[in-house]
């Protein structure tokens, strides 16, 4: 247990959950056309890392690639995650996320039958 003098470097899990929450609930409030074109940007920004890890990597001349042939996929494991932190700082979502989201909501509620805002 942490001293009470110091800061805690992250969220308690009670804090955590209910920020979460809150999240959730504010992306409901949202209309659907910018739920949408975060969607679509969020899978634009998505593509677009995943297109430069392969030009990347598929650009090494065949002498680079015999010599350390695991450095094309390492490049790819180095440059694709920089697209979910485009995604992070743009503010834009993921359709897997609003999903995620929806779901635990419903469940939250007693069903997807009913409304919980």
């Amino acid at each position: 247990m942490p001293s009470p003098s110091k800061p805690l470097l992250y969220d308690p899990p009670d804090s955590a959950a209910s920020s979460t929450l809150a999240t959730g609930l504010q992306h409901l409030k949202e209309p659907h056309t910018q739920t949408f074109l975060k969607a679509i940007f969020g899978g634009i920004e998505l593509g677009a890392s995943g297109l430069a890890a392969l030009l990347l990597a598929k650009g090494l001349g065949d002498g680079v690639k015999e010599q350390v042939p695991m450095l094309e996929r390492v490049l790819q494991g180095i440059i694709f995650p920089f697209g979910l932190v485009v995604v992070y700082l743009t503010g834009c979502e993921l359709f897997v996320s609003l999903i995620y989201c929806a779901l635990c909501l419903s469940k939250m509620c007693g069903g997807p039958e009913k409304v919980c805002v």
